[in-house]
């Protein structure tokens, strides 16, 4: 039975691929989960595995064609926008050549073929971080690309009374010593144009014990398997929302502990293995 090769794709001068390490980390565990046989590497192709490629849009049009065909390319990005610079050159090739997965309901019409599968980012035990103490205080954490939109909500959230830390270029540890010391993790939306949720953003610090406070997505289906899970405000009722859940500390940490325990009764694991079946039947 061929093993898996779970393969980041990292060039020079560009950290950011490490923003789906966490990702590439749980398709791996869960793999290993199901009892397959799974490696995590960087920039490798393996001619003899099923190779499933986080971040093939920082790949050029030749690279494709060194790729087995059975190859998995795990799409990450937003694809609304079929003018987006995604869809224009190599990456929409790779999309059109290969088996994807990916993260949102909503991506998954855009892909164009029906060789794709839907992959929940659940509870992953193998992702708890064991080495890092949860030092709480009061700050609630942003990390990502500070987008204009961005900011000004953030400054919203602070206006209204709620210390706010974002984390920009951090990664792996460096980034999880400061995530793992706030109250809670902010996930906002990039773009007003783009309604779409980010799972990858929240099921990270959900694993670990802490909370997330989010957009509601109400447009995005994907956002149904998470509202449970997550502290949720539509947007124009964010920064308010936020404060009265902030200053009320007994409701939030109630609220908190009900809905860490529930997300920690989902297994990643399960949500892999019908994603491999399905691969493997399309073989």
């Amino acid at each position: 039975m061929k093993s898996f090769n779970v393969t980041l794709i990292r060039i020079d001068d560009y950290p950011h691929s490490l923003a789906v390490l966490e990702a590439a980390q749980y398709i791996h565990w869960c793999l290993v989960a199901c009892g397959y046989g799974s490696v995590l590497t960087t920039n490798r192709i393996d001619p003899d595995a099923h190779n499933i490629v986080f971040c093939a849009h920082l790949l050029n049009a030749a690279e494709i064609e060194r790729f087995p065909a059975d190859t998995i390319i795990f799409n990450s990005e937003h694809l609304q926008n079929k003018q987006a610079w995604y869809f224009d050159g190599p990456y929409g090739r790779f999309l059109d050549k290969f088996y994807v997965w990916d993260y949102s309901l909503k991506n998954i019409p855009r892909i164009g073929h029906d060789r794709t599968f839907f992959i929940p980012f659940l509870f992953c035990p193998d992702l708890v971080r064991t080495d890092i103490a949860r030092t709480q205080d009061k700050t609630l954490a942003f990390y990502g690309a500070p987008t204009e939109r961005r900011k000004k909500l953030l400054k919203e959230i602070e206006a209204a009374g709620v210390p706010v830390e974002t984390i920009f270029g951090k990664y792996g540890a460096e980034r999880d010593k400061e995530v793992f010391g706030a109250r809670a993790i902010l996930n906002l939306r990039q773009f007003d144009e783009i309604v779409s949720f980010e799972p990858i953003r929240c099921f990270y610090p959900l694993t670990n014990g802490i909370p997330v406070i989010s957009e509601s997505s109400d447009r995005d289906p994907t956002f149904d398997f998470y509202k449970d899970w997550v502290f949720a405000f539509d947007t124009q009722d964010l920064a308010r929302g936020i404060a009265a859940l902030y200053h009320d500390g007994d409701a939030f940490a109630r609220l908190a502990a009900e809905k860490l325990t529930s997300f920690r009764q989902t297994s990643g694991a399960d949500a892999i293995g019908e994603a491999v079946a399905a691969y493997k039947e399309s073989l």
